[in-house]
């Protein structure tokens, strides 16, 4: 029974001196996180700057108040980190990324400028020659994670290390409206006709060769899907109870596998199956699979975040792109 006690006083003790060990504040908060506790980390850079700025009295500032709309912003890439502590030393982590781009591009078209009247044998007999072409881009992607992650040392500033695995998923795709219908070219009006005169060149999209004039209408990038496992080592340190910036550097290998592309396009033909030559005849919703599927092995430290290209965004880390990350725990 006397043993019991003794083993019982003895861990008592040492969890005791253990917590006192916990750096802390005059007022006796604790600094470190601590079992059962959360935590949010974001990219530090935006508010690091916006600081450094603030510093610069008089001057003019360059930097705009750091804000969590990422998303939403002109550098659409957005992640954020959470963990959860199973004892002071061991936590959970998971942590997500997305990178989402929507662009618009609209150009005036004025069709005919030269002539008075739309060809006679124009499609939808248009009356209003000044129109506008339309290109939607949207380009996604996700990247998920989740792991393990162990702490050594219990003042303000703790050293970590750990493994974790990714998924990463992503795709793109753009689509065009064009102000006017395919014309059937007809020798009278072979100039007039001409695709070029009223469709706008977004760069790729149309296509001009001997034996046919072609513009995009829609194409859809292969699906791609990245697997990955990293292991890394950070550093944290706390600048005030329950707040910290940190950074760490990961290495791992992974494998991703890109899907068939699609593309669906119009156009008009000049030259029959037979080889006889046309003077334009429509052709429409004219679809083309892309060639084949690619699947890549990948092993690196690549931190880059610029994009959604499966090679970067599998490395998805709580510090993308080795920027300091800033964390909150509660």
């Amino acid at each position: 029974m006397k043993k019991s006690i003794l083993t019982v006083a003895v861990i008592l003790g040492a969890t005791s001196l253990f917590a006192q060990d916990l750096a802390k504040n005059k007022n006796g908060k604790v600094f470190n996180p601590e079992a059962g506790d959360w935590s949010i980390g974001v990219d530090a850079s935006p508010f690091i700057n916006f600081a450094a700025d603030l510093v610069h009295i008089g001057a003019a500032k360059g930097e705009s108040a750091p804000n969590f709309n990422g998303i939403n912003d002109s550098a659409p890439t957005w992640s954020v980190s959470g963990k959860y502590f199973q004892a002071n030393d061991l936590a959970y982590r998971g942590s997500i990324r997305l990178n989402v781009l929507n662009r618009k591009d609209t150009r005036d078209i004025n069709y005919n400028t030269d002539f008075t009247a739309a060809p006679t044998n124009w499609p939808n007999n248009v009356t209003k020659f000044e129109e506008k072409d339309m290109m939607k881009e949207r380009d996604w992607s996700v990247g998920l994670a989740g792991g393990l992650e162990w702490r050594k040392g219990t003042k303000r500033l703790q050293g970590y290390y750990g493994g974790e695995v990714v998924l990463a998923l992503a795709q793109s795709s753009t689509k065009y409206n064009y102000a006017y219908d395919v014309a059937a070219m007809d020798a009278a009006n072979s100039g007039q006709d001409a695709m070029v005169n009223y469709t706008t060149d977004f760069g790729g999209n149309f296509n001009s060769a001997p034996d046919h004039d072609e513009r995009t209408l829609a194409e859809k990038g292969g699906f791609t899907t990245a697997f990955g496992i990293r292991g890394f080592v950070g550093v944290e340190f706390f600048f005030a109870p329950k707040m910290s910036v940190g950074g760490e550097f990961g290495w791992g290998l992974g494998i991703a596998h890109e899907g068939r592309s699609k593309s669906t396009s119009e156009g008009v033909d000049f030259l029959a199956d037979d080889g006889t030559v046309l003077d334009g005849t429509v052709v429409s919703e004219v679809e083309v699979r892309g060639n084949g599927r690619t699947t890549d092995f990948f092993i690196g430290s690549d931190r880059d975040n610029s994009g959604p290209d499966d090679k970067q965004l599998w490395m998805n880390s709580f510090s993308p792109s080795g920027n300091l990350s800033l964390n909150f725990y509660f």
